[in-house]
């Protein structure tokens, strides 16, 4: 069965929780330009599934349900993963996202892979990678700018 174009661009597709998605949202709407999409709340005032699009990704959200074993990354120690995002513009938006309260976990700065990026911590515990192509090196160029690190291709 042949798949849309949407769906042979994106065929994994991030769902996130957060203890506020409301403020979430609003958070992602500010601060990475996403666009919201859908919403769906419930009878008690929580988001039940929400989506949002960034950079021509779709991301998925809902709030804690705890009783459903669904929790935040603020609950733990931390996100177990991060959202790494294609951007135009690395520094604008970091600098626009640690305004509206995220955390900046590294800077940007030029990497030998050819991006440059940062990380951000959001204020709802989630890591973005934000990373902006610059060059487009070899892997023997990668291998001989990195220390500690062996490219292996194809794995």
């Amino acid at each position: 069965m042949p798949m849309s174009d949407q769906a042979a661009a994106q065929r994994i597709t991030p769902y996130i929780t957060v203890d506020d998605g409301d403020a979430a949202l609003r958070w992602y709407a500010d601060s990475l330009h996403a666009t919201e999409t859908v919403r769906y709340v419930g009878d008690d005032g929580r988001l039940g599934h929400a989506q949002f699009v960034v950079s021509g990704a779709t991301v998925m959200l809902s709030d804690a349900y705890p009783e459903m074993d669904v929790v935040a990354a603020t609950s733990q120690q931390g996100s177990s993963h991060a959202l790494h995002l294609e951007v135009d513009d690395c520094d604008a938006l970091h600098e626009l996202a640690v305004g509206n309260g995220a955390t900046s976990l590294q800077p940007p700065a030029d990497q030998p892979h050819g991006a440059r990026q940062c990380t951000i911590l959001d204020p709802f515990g989630h890591r973005w990678m934000l990373s902006q192509t610059v060059s487009a090196p070899s892997h023997a160029e990668i291998e001989s700018a990195m220390d500690g690190f062996t490219v292996v291709e194809g794995g």
